[in-house]
């Protein structure tokens, strides 16, 4: 039994990583303002790469957030508080390198363009890897 508490726990903050990272590709997306089918596919299949455990559908939980994405992307203190507010979600090293080789795939699939590399900047130093 005790093992069974765990193992969901485990799971559960899994999940909680999952759809932070989900938000965190959304907004990636968004960073360069627009939307190209070589960062739509990337996206894509980040996205049908991540272990989902959740009543609600990956796609139906994606198309919920893009509001909230779009929320965040109203001023430069919304877009770094919600950034904040995912990154806090990956407690080990290797969630936090995961995390960011996605966002990374995702902002280069178009060409990376400057407002990308600082968002990248910007995940980085949220999660504790900030080069010096």
């Amino acid at each position: 039994m005790k093992k069974s508490a765990l193992k969901q726990q485990e799971q559960l903050a899994k999940q909680t990583q999952n759809e932070a990272l989900v938000r965190l590709m959304l907004l990636a997306r968004y960073q360069d303002k627009k939307l190209s089918l070589s960062e739509q596919d990337a996206f894509n299949r980040s996205l049908q790469k991540i272990e989902w455990h959740s009543v609600t559908d990956v796609t139906l939980f994606t198309l919920r957030e893009i509001a909230s994405v779009r929320k965040a992307l109203e001023t430069a203190e919304k877009t770094e508080a919600f950034i904040q507010a995912q990154c806090i979600l990956f407690t080990d090293s290797t969630a936090k390198n995961q995390c960011l080789a996605v966002l990374k795939q995702i902002a280069k699939a178009d060409k990376t363009d400057p407002r990308e590399s600082q968002f990248i900047h910007q995940v980085e130093a949220a999660l504790g890897m900030a080069h010096a």
